[in-house]
């Protein structure tokens, strides 16, 4: 298994598709599993850009109920939440699954 094949990224958006669209450009390369959560009244129009996401209208969907329903769809071992308007390094990600595996007393 890969390194990346261990990891999803959940983004989490509301009201901002501009950032989710940067975002996802940005992950455009990686072939980890991406799930979007988006609680916007309208949906995203461009949610199919990439292979590796899963899209998720949840209109008006409480931020704490809707991570709740995101971190059910997860089924790697490793998960990271990362905000519609930050970056996560592809090399960090890589070396964060990278240290977890080679040193199993840690959890985060």
């Amino acid at each position: 298994m890969q390194l990346f094949d261990k990891i999803t990224v959940i983004i989490p958006t509301h009201e901002r598709h501009k950032y989710l669209e940067r975002g996802l450009n940005y992950y455009s390369g990686a072939t980890f599993r991406i799930i979007v959560g988006d609680s916007t009244k309208t949906a995203f129009s461009n949610q199919n850009k990439l292979k590796n996401i899963e899209y998720y209208h949840m209109p008006n969907i409480p931020f704490v109920e809707k991570l709740n329903k995101l971190f059910k769809k997860v089924e790697t071992p490793y998960t990271v939440v990362c905000a519609d308007d930050d970056f996560i390094t592809l090399t960090g990600l890589f070396e964060s699954v990278k240290f977890l595996d080679e040193n199993e007393d840690y959890v985060c």
